[in-house]
């Protein structure tokens, strides 16, 4: 018996009584205009019908009943309407659905006709610049049981990275209630009515209703960019400089993204890095005490960007903020210099805090230095009570 799974996405939607997103954070008039933007909407779009629609196509419904609504507000422009007729069109799991607010969309009405009397369903929120693996449905259909009906499933294991077209930095992630694909275990009952759980806010679901989460392998792709809601007041640069430093506190992936995100095929930009420099198993013992990581590296000309790629091992504990790499440079950053550089300065320096909270880590510190500011040397520290030893530390070189 096929197990059915039901997929929801919000396409530019307006909301006009809610205060859920960010950008909903303003005047109605200004809301509207950010919302409908061209800027965004080209963004949205591009990674929604060429990638999104392409990677939920790709996935193996064998055993499952899959049907995707599409949600799009009638203020959205023609040509972005058309695109959503021509991808209802080619894809037979899609239904699209135009309305004025989305107060004006029920869900449950939606599915009284599409789920039978006594049928248990999965129904997951998907937003539209983000993607599950092509496993999904595959991993979904094990809770469509009695035996889950009330229950919340997260799989928070997966992959993030930085898109402007193309796709770079990509890292691996674990984050446990990320929002990418969670699925309610639901249930037409006898009487009709369509049972849906409630689950609150989804990071703090397992206190709404019993949750289940899984992190055993790959399953979303999180899509990182400059005009994502929660970045709607801020400046793109300032944005990207977030986006930066927060991946590098991910490794980079285990696997290849490809093997489960066969429709980023082509997008992955190709980064050449070379390896300018090495150190291994530098020893942190005492506390702010600078160890040399390398050999003075004035010589290489190491300017614009390039990446402090590097392992460790916590000896005695482990607990974050207990280790720092600290730069020196050629010359002092300006303001708006050290904003765009992905440092932090303080009275040590130029510095980044290694990861260290776990046994065993590893990471990366994007970096940028503008023109006339060239790499010295970086050295070292131990910043609080645990002992640390630097593994293998390397500075790949991508250049201006």
């Amino acid at each position: 018996m096929k197990k059915t799974v039901i997929g929801l996405t919000l396409f530019s939607v307006v909301q006009k009584r809610s205060g859920k997103y960010v950008i909903h954070e303003k005047e109605y008039c200004d809301y509207i205009k950010d919302l409908f933007s061209e800027e965004r909407l080209k963004m949205k779009s591009d990674i929604f019908f060429n990638i999104s629609l392409p990677q939920l196509a790709s996935m193996d419904r064998s055993g499952c009943d899959y049907r995707h609504y599409v949600v799009y507000s009638d203020l959205l422009p023609e040509k972005y309407k058309n695109l959503m007729t021509l991808a209802e069109s080619e894809f037979d799991f899609l239904k699209t659905i135009c309305v004025e607010d989305y107060s004006d969309f029920n869900v449950r009405e939606e599915l009284e006709g599409y789920v039978g009397l006594g049928e248990v369903f999965a129904f997951f929120g998907l937003d539209d610049d983000d993607l599950v693996a092509s496993d999904y449905l595959k991993k979904i259909k094990c809770y469509v049981e009695d035996s889950f009906v009330g229950f919340n499933v997260v799989m928070s294991k997966g992959f993030s990275g930085i898109y402007d077209g193309k796709l770079s930095n990509c890292r691996e992630v674990r984050f446990p209630f990320i929002n990418i694909g969670q699925a309610r275990i639901c249930k037409r009952n006898s009487d009709g009515r369509i049972f849906i759980p409630e689950k609150g806010g989804h990071m703090k679901t397992d206190e709404h209703c019993p949750t289940v989460i899984d992190s055993r392998s790959p399953n979303f792709f999180w899509f990182r960019h400059a005009v994502q809601d929660s970045f709607s007041n801020r400046e793109k640069n300032s944005a990207f400089v977030k986006i930066k430093k927060d991946l590098d506190n991910y490794p980079e992936p285990s696997e290849s993204v490809l093997t489960k995100f066969p429709a980023l095929s082509g997008f992955i930009k190709k980064e050449e890095k070379l390896a300018v420099a090495s150190g291994f198993d530098i020893n942190l013992d005492k506390y702010k005490e600078k160890c040399a990581i390398f050999d003075s590296l004035s010589d290489l000309g190491v300017t614009g960007n390039f990446e402090l790629q590097y392992s460790l091992r916590n000896v005695s504990g482990f607990s974050r903020r207990q280790a720092v790499a600290v730069f020196e440079l050629s010359r002092s950053l300006s303001e708006s210099e050290l904003h765009a550089s992905g440092l932090q300065v303080s009275k040590v320096g130029y510095y980044r805090y290694f990861n260290t909270g776990g046994e065993n880590e590893s990471g990366t510190f994007s970096i940028f230095l503008p023109s006339g500011c060239s790499l010295i040397n970086i050295t070292a520290m131990r910043w609080g009570a645990d002992r640390v030893l630097l593994n293998h530390v390397v500075i790949n070189y991508k250049g201006d």
